[in-house]
């Protein structure tokens, strides 16, 4: 049975709709339609190219390592935001240290940091934890216009080298609305 509380921000879903919204409102936003490269602006001043595919922002691979989800959910309490990130991990590449940030504004902002990750059936999955509406990684979702995040996922190999994602996630206003309104942020 379907639980109208839960929100899960999968992001293929949201950004198909987010592109589909804009090309019917005819507006001028981030987002853009299938097999689209577009430049990104993120902290420090730099840029980020993202590409669209049929289902919105293309998951990040490189080198063995593919993103294979970005979202966000309501923690059981209902009062808090979780981050939920599950990456996958080729060709016997075993990671030694993991890192997510929110590259969007400056200053850049931790969202994960594992120290020593561990890999079920050559997958990692973020471990949950719970930030409340106020957490400075959230301060996006009190605005009230579309958002696309850019996380960086910088993960440490055994021999040192890195292995660098950037996942861009779409947020549509009606979406930030509804997780404002879940967790007492509505006004």
């Amino acid at each position: 049975m379907h639980n109208p509380c839960r929100l899960r921000l999968y992001l293929p879903c949201w950004a198909a709709a987010t592109a589909l919204g804009a090309i019917l409102a005819g507006c001028d936003t981030p987002f853009a339609v299938s097999n689209t490269t577009i430049l990104v602006p993120i902290a420090g001043g730099q840029k980020v190219e993202v590409t669209y595919g049929k289902n919105g922002p293309e998951m990040a691979r490189k080198d063995g390592v593919q993103m294979e989800a970005a979202s966000m959910d309501l923690s059981a309490d209902k009062k808090h935001l979780v981050y939920l990130f599950k990456i996958a991990f080729k060709n016997g590449v075993v990671p030694q240290r993991l890192t997510i940030e929110d590259l969007t504004d400056d200053p850049a902002q931790t969202v994960v940091e594992d120290g020593a990750p561990s890999l079920k059936d050559g997958h990692w999955v973020a471990v949950r934890v719970d930030r409340g509406p106020n957490d400075p990684t959230l301060a996006w979702i009190k605005t009230v216009d579309d958002s696309m995040r850019i996380y960086r996922t910088t993960v440490t190999l055994a021999d040192g080298s890195q292995v660098v994602l950037d996942q861009p996630v779409s947020y549509p206003a009606y979406l930030k609305a509804a997780i404002r309104k879940a967790v007492g942020l509505d006004y």
